[in-house]
């Protein structure tokens, strides 16, 4: 779509083009590497959480190849303008990664709905929201982690599965086993 609104704008060869046409075309692209960039920082943002983390994989790096059209551009255009008489011709070059497939994003779907829902598709029960748990072990409190600092502290044995966990959510004190990590 940019190179057909960069044709429009730069007009037939040997033809004088539209400057406002031409500043609303790079307009537009700046706008689409603006909303790439942000779907990257969110992206990034999820990616740390335990639970929803891989879903953000597929889009890692998705703005890279809108800002590398854009250098892109911004060189051409220093290279052309100069010589504003000649003819402007552009060929912009996008080359995006595939959106994960239909099958992979149905089974993380199918993955989160197991670990959240029952079978009638009522939340579960327990916590499988908070964030952050206190940890005790017997009747001395071990303090406050996230859910990845215990998925990590269980699995190098610092943390044992009779462990409890308490959070608003879990209505008092629970072994660390229950808690869906």
């Amino acid at each position: 779509m940019i190179n057909i609104e960069l044709r429009e704008a730069l007009g037939p060869p040997g033809e004088p083009g539209d400057p406002d046409l031409l500043v609303a075309a790079v307009d537009h692209l700046i706008d689409v590497a603006r909303k790439a960039i942000v779907c990257e920082q969110r992206a990034a943002a999820l990616a740390r959480h335990p639970l929803y983390g891989s879903l953000a994989e597929p889009f890692r790096d998705i703005a890279q190849p809108f800002v590398d059209v854009f250098n892109d551009l911004l060189r051409r255009l220093d290279e052309k303008l100069p010589s504003v008489g000649l003819p402007l011709e552009f060929d912009l070059r996008l080359t995006l990664n595939a959106p994960p497939s239909i099958n992979a994003f149905e089974s993380a779907q199918n993955a989160y709905a197991h670990r959240f829902f029952d079978n009638d598709y009522g939340l579960r029960s327990g916590d499988v929201v908070n964030e952050r748990f206190r940890i005790a072990r017997g009747e001395n409190e071990l303090g406050v982690f996230s859910r990845a600092a215990i998925a990590d502290n269980l699995a190098s044995n610092i943390f044992q599965r009779n462990d409890l966990f308490w959070s608003e959510d879990a209505n008092g004190w629970q072994p660390l086993d229950s808690l869906l990590l």
